[in-house]
């Protein structure tokens, strides 16, 4: 009876998670509500859903809702064709006194040149 009582206890506490946040497949969570047909836009989101919306809270809630180039230009976080001027990428470690993301290490260059090939084609 108190193996019946605890697995229904575990299936109660589990319910509506996506993920396994101890397995580390969080990543595999993230959305985005831009259209995977521009695969630039598509993949610089999933990049921005991974490693800035998820930790910040307030202003940035904003950003996840950044659906479109037009979005984020019209927000002035990019600069169309100018990554090296656009606030998203300055606030980066990767670039002199960028402080992003804090409390971390920086992100891949991968993922970095992801933001900068995606901002660059605008």
């Amino acid at each position: 009876m108190n193996k019946l009582v605890f697995l229904i206890f575990l299936l109660l506490i589990s319910c509506g998670q996506t993920f396994n946040s101890n397995s580390g497949d969080a990543k595999f969570a993230i959305t985005t509500c831009a259209d995977p047909s521009n695969t630039t836009l598509f993949n610089a989101t999933l990049v921005l859903a991974d490693r800035c919306i998820n930790c910040h809270t307030g202003y940035h809630d904003k950003w996840a809702n950044y659906c479109t180039n037009n979005d984020w230009v019209n927000a002035g976080e990019v600069l169309p064709g100018n990554s090296a001027g656009s606030l998203l990428i300055k606030i980066l470690k990767q670039n002199a006194g960028g402080t992003m993301p804090k409390n971390q290490p920086k992100i891949p260059d991968t993922e970095y040149q992801t933001l900068i090939q995606w901002i660059d084609g605008i």
